[in-house]
C-alpha cells in the first residue's frame, strides 16, 4: 500500500485552555485549498483556529 501525503485541516474553537478540536478533519491533496478553508474559517470571527498540517495517509483515505 502506496503512503501519500495530504494537507490536513484541523479546526480548534475557544481561546487557550479553553479550546477544543473539531473531531473531524478534512484532507487536501493541495496545501492552497486546505489554506483557503482556514483562512475563510478564521475569519469567522468567533474564536476559531485552524491549521493546516501535512500528513502522511494510504490510498483508501478520502481526500478534498
Amino acid at each position: 500500500m502506496e503512503t501519500l501525503v495530504a494537507f490536513a485541516l484541523y479546526v480548534f474553537v475557544g481561546i487557550g485552555e479553553d479550546s477544543r478540536r473539531v473531531p473531524e478533519t478534512m484532507r487536501f491533496r493541495d496545501i492552497n485549498d486546505c489554506v483557503y478553508f482556514a483562512q475563510k474559517l478564521h475569519a469567522q470571527g468567533q474564536r476559531i483556529t485552524a491549521y493546516c498540517i501535512p500528513e502522511a495517509i494510504t490510498e483508501n483515505m478520502k481526500v478534498y
